[in-house]
């Protein structure tokens, strides 16, 4: 498995995934959520591919876009506000192939995965536009809201990063 640790250890991300958490109205919108150009879609799916199939522990660390209006619009959840980590750090647990925790430390939420649930969300980045408007994982869940279609400026600051 050596080569799958150096694809993981070299991966450099391209693209933009907008990763955020409301914080009203989460009775309707729970946990967290996602939407990705094209770009970091099969970036991310190649990096959770790699990293899946691992036998030993690895992380990587992904910048996240603050989300914009535009972006936001697509659940359609405006009237909430929303916070979003500065990063995103993606870790195997290799010792449990179930794993799912999300948790939020200040400016990055860790994301530990076990390899059956990496492989999984690593179909739902390949293809977020499948996966529109559903959740994936346990509590808390993973929202996807698809392919970015149109090139946003990166200037939002309408929300706010996760403190």
């Amino acid at each position: 498995m050596a080569y799958t640790r150096s694809v993981v250890d070299s991966w450099k991300q391209a693209g933009r995934l907008f990763f955020w958490r409301f914080t009203e109205n989460t009775r309707d919108f729970p946990g967290w959520h996602f939407m990705v150009d094209r770009a970091a879609s099969a970036s991310i799916a190649a990096l959770l591919r790699s990293m899946a199939k691992s036998e030993s522990p690895c992380s990587r660390t992904v910048v996240v876009s603050l989300p914009t209006t535009e972006v936001l619009s697509v659940p359609n959840n405006r009237r909430s506000p929303c916070v979003a980590p500065e990063r995103l750090r993606i870790e195997l647990a290799a010792s449990d192939p179930k794993s799912w925790l999300l948790t939020e430390d200040g400016a990055v939420v860790h994301w530990l995965l076990g390899a059956d649930n990496m492989r999984e969300v690593a179909n739902v980045f390949a293809d977020p536009t499948k996966y529109f408007d559903s959740t994936i994982g346990e509590k808390p869940a993973l929202w996807s809201w698809g392919i970015l279609t149109k090139s946003l400026p990166d200037k939002s600051r309408e929300r706010t990063r996760g403190r």
